[in-house]
């Protein structure tokens, strides 16, 4: 029986001005078999072109512009950090410069990126302090995940967590009686499932230790 993801390592970040974050696993970066296709690099943050476009500067003093992959954002040029008007936009580049200052991430990239041309933007995974940044994206409330790329099922997931809870763009859900009442079946829903698959992961350990002696 394979192991369940409730067992793997759970995460808590701050995502400021006042957004919680919980979760955030491993799902989002690459594994052992996509690793043949990408390499990971650790870059210093320098600064937030746009919400989900990052300028990193690797050890060997090369220049990386990546996009976040998985991440639903608005490419507008009309949306750059430096340039824009709009508050929604000026809010999330003053929040991602707070929650990327002075980090080094870890950033893994398709090897044909780590030839191309400079300048060039590059679809990437980033993760800070082991944790996916996409996932802390997500279920601060202010993101959702990119259906065109077929984010994995535990992004959903985290947007469902981020929306019960009333985060970000999801705050105006608290007062709305249908919304309320559909995330609390999903709750509970969410709550038999746990316990579900915590009597899973107790069945196996009595399975291994039987088999012990």
């Amino acid at each position: 029986m394979d192991m369940h993801p409730a067992t793997q390592t759970l995460l808590t970040l701050i995502y400021r001005p006042s957004t919680f974050l919980t979760c955030c696993l491993a799902w989002l970066l690459p594994t052992a078999a996509s690793l043949a296709q990408e390499v990971e690099i650790a870059a210093d943050f320098q600064t937030v072109l746009s919400p989900g476009v990052f300028e990193f500067r690797a050890s060997d003093g090369r220049t990386l512009w990546v996009r976040q992959r998985f991440v639903e954002f608005d490419t507008a040029e009309s949306h750059a950090c430096a340039t824009s008007e709009d508050e929604l936009t000026l809010r999330r580049c003053g929040q991602l410069e707070d929650y990327l200052a002075n980090k080094t991430a870890s950033i893994y990239l398709d090897v044909k990126a780590i030839n191309g041309p400079g300048g060039a933007v590059y679809d990437g995974a980033i993760s800070v302090d082991g944790v996916p940044l996409a996932a802390a994206m997500v279920e601060s409330g202010e993101y959702r995940p990119d259906q065109t790329q077929y984010p994995p099922t535990e992004l959903v997931e985290l947007e469902s967590v981020a929306r019960c809870n009333f985060r970000g763009m999801w705050a105006r859900l608290k007062y709305d009686s249908i919304a309320v009442a559909k995330c609390e079946i999903e709750d509970r829903e969410r709550s038999a499932e746990q316990a579900l698959d915590s009597q899973d992961d107790a069945d196996e350990v009595d399975t291994i230790l039987e088999s012990l002696f």
